[in-house]
């Protein structure tokens, strides 16, 4: 039987008197709250919730060992030299468990020159801990006017220190603002040294961010909003340092936001990003086709990119009218340790219809190698230059269908390729009944898979549906179609991909406003085209990767490959045939790396099945059903 501390009921409320007696005072934790060597949880949460204008964390003779605090506004907390407050051996279980949360507070200190708040990294990496990403040793989130200096941040099960907005309601989003790092380590954490979600006037002042591996992105800095309202404003980050980071030393990844976003400003000066995996990155990326690239500027000045194991600067899927970057006074030394060949520079573009990357000032960047080598990577093919490709084809409507499917409501199996990420399948109901598909998640990367949940929507509308969510074991997903038609279901599987096992009716994923990305395992999608017609066919995905595509045209003729995938591929072709194309993507690796399918010219789906799929109907008119 496990042994359970209980705290006597007058101490409760001796404590009780005590912390209501401090409002506006100095108070030490020790001495007006009490110190337990095996957890003082109760005494520091204690002094952080008295109302006390100060607060002193005394040196003990051992750490303070503790589980989640949560801090007060308008309050200074010193952590004496020499002090380390960590986290409670077998604590910490849920996946979103901090060290220490502020949440919409202003007016905080914390201060702790010598001092260490520390997690068990290791710990939280295996049974019986759930696997996460969000265990922050200090999450911030919303307030104003919060000032960090002298602290090691260390070990954590996601963060060193974790920046991002207030969400009092959906769709709301309050940045934190005036929000000062001065002398702060970030050594060894998990996910990031410090993550940046959202945040109005940063300063990260003489910073240390090193070390960071665990899960991805393992970045010294990341900057990544997660929505178009959320912003990164006046930022400074200067003599920072940020070493030996599994993944990128300085990252940005603005994927989530865009022309709607407030410009992204930040300056750099006088940073050193030493021995990580890439010196410096900026990828802009984006969701859908019409999304525009977020304003704004990037300033480097006076920093040095070193020994990075890949390019000491990358910059992906960033044209000329997206936030302008300059370097001034800034040296890449001795980069591309792991892939000799270089580039030092490396620029690419994802996005077919994206121009090639742009608004870089390289002038002030200065470029030292150990031997003769690139210096910038080739683009590749210019797509602008490369002739117009096919217009985009919306996905069609149900009643302009012909629905062709040899067995309506019978379950067969499918070995189609897996979609990852945002995914919409369209699935076409022929009559009135219950529709079944057999579903689950397909592992991509080494994070953890997260059980997806399913919407489903109808002409535009989200219905209301009991969908159970998809986790890594098969589920049978069923809905009530009541009328015919086609039917959408929304997923967003994160990092991985979806695996449509089995299916009663036709299934078809989406393209018709973005590309989708496929996990490379063994598997074919398919496109149809009516004769005459001229369409393009690309895949695309990130260079570092070793995935495989191949084309085959309705005969079964194999017409393209690409082995590996490199930047964005293209198959053009005119007065096609009539008929089912076949796409297959596969892993030439024992790497899980993605690819991007894209097809324009033709209807916007990829059909799961090859005997299972719909085409326009000759004259319009209402959609009918085809057996077989």
């Amino acid at each position: 039987m496990p042994v359970v501390r209980r705290i006597p009921l007058l101490a409760v409320t001796v404590l009780l008197v005590a912390t209501a007696s401090f409002a506006g005072r100095e108070v030490v934790v020790s001495r007006d709250f009490g110190f337990d060597a095996a957890d003082s949880t109760r005494f520091l949460q204690a002094a952080l919730s008295s109302g006390a204008e100060k607060v002193v964390v005394d040196l003990q003779p051992s750490d303070w060992i503790v589980t989640c605090l949560t801090g007060a506004p308008n309050q200074k907390v010193v952590f004496e030299k020499g002090v380390v407050v960590r986290a409670k051996p077998g604590a910490f279980r849920g996946r979103n468990d901090c060290l220490l949360r502020f949440a919409g507070c202003t007016n905080v200190v914390l201060s702790g020159y010598g001092a260490t708040l520390k997690m068990e990294r290791a710990a939280y990496d295996a049974p019986p801990y759930e696997k996460s990403e969000w265990r922050h040793v200090l999450s911030i989130r919303g307030g104003r006017n919060i000032r960090v200096e002298g602290l090691t941040l260390a070990e954590s099960g996601g963060d060193g220190v974790y920046v991002a907005p207030l969400v009092p309601a959906k769709g709301t989003s309050l940045p934190p603002e005036d929000v000062v790092l001065k002398d702060v380590k970030c050594l060894r954490n998990y996910r990031q040294g410090l993550s940046v979600i959202s945040v109005k006037r940063l300063l990260c002042d003489n910073c240390d961010f090193s070390e960071t591996a665990g899960t991805p992105p393992a970045a010294g800095v990341d900057f990544e909003p997660n929505n178009p309202c959320e912003m990164l404003q006046d930022i400074v980050v200067r003599n920072c340092r940020f070493e030996n980071n599994k993944g990128r030393g300085i990252e940005f990844y603005l994927g989530c936001i865009n022309s709607s976003t407030a410009p992204v400003t930040a300056r750099f000066e006088n940073c050193v990003s030493r021995g990580n995996a890439v010196g410096f990155a900026y990828v802009q990326a984006r969701r859908t086709y019409n999304d525009l690239p977020v304003g704004g500027k990037v300033e480097l000045v006076g920093c040095t990119f070193e020994r990075a194991q890949r390019s000491g600067v990358e910059i992906l899927d960033k044209p000329a009218f997206s936030a302008s970057i300059s370097f001034r006074d800034c040296r890449i030394v001795d980069c591309c340790t792991a892939v000799t060949n270089g580039p030092d520079v490396r620029l690419v573009t994802r996005l077919w219809d994206t121009p090639r990357v742009g608004g870089v000032d390289f002038s002030g960047l200065e470029i030292c190698q150990p031997f003769p080598r690139p210096k910038f990577s080739d683009q590749g093919e210019d797509w602008l230059a490369s002739g117009a490709v096919p217009a985009r084809i919306d996905a069609l409507r149900f009643e302009n269908a012909e629905i062709v499917d040899p067995a309506p409501g019978e379950m067969r199996k499918i070995a189609a390729a897996c979609p990852a990420g945002i995914i919409e399948l369209t699935v076409a109901a022929d009559r009135p009944r219950r529709v079944r598909l057999g579903m689950q998640l397909a592992r991509v990367s080494a994070r953890p898979l997260v059980p997806a949940v399913a919407e489903l929507w109808k002409d535009g509308k989200r219905l209301a549906a009991r969908l159970p969510t998809i986790a890594g074991k098969p589920v049978e997903l069923s809905f009530e179609a009541k009328t015919p038609g086609f039917y959408t279901l929304k997923i967003d599987a994160k990092r991985h991909a979806v695996r449509v096992i089995e299916a009663d009716a036709p299934v078809a994923v989406r393209i018709a406003s973005r590309p989708q990305l496929f996990a490379a395992r063994p598997g074919s999608v398919h496109f149809r085209t009516d004769a005459g017609s001229r369409f393009a066919f690309m895949a695309g995905q990130d260079s570092g990767n070793d995935a495989v595509a191949k084309l085959f045209s309705p005969s079964g003729e194999k017409v393209w490959e690409r082995s590996p995938v490199a930047n964005w591929a293209r198959y053009d072709r005119a007065n096609a045939p009539e008929g089912l194309w076949r796409a297959e993507v596969v892993n030439s690796s024992k790497k899980r790396p993605t690819v991007y399918l894209d097809v324009t010219g033709a209807e916007g789906s990829l059909f799961l099945s090859p005997d299972r799929y719909w085409k326009r109907r000759a004259g319009g008119g209402s959609g009918a059903v085809t057996h077989q």
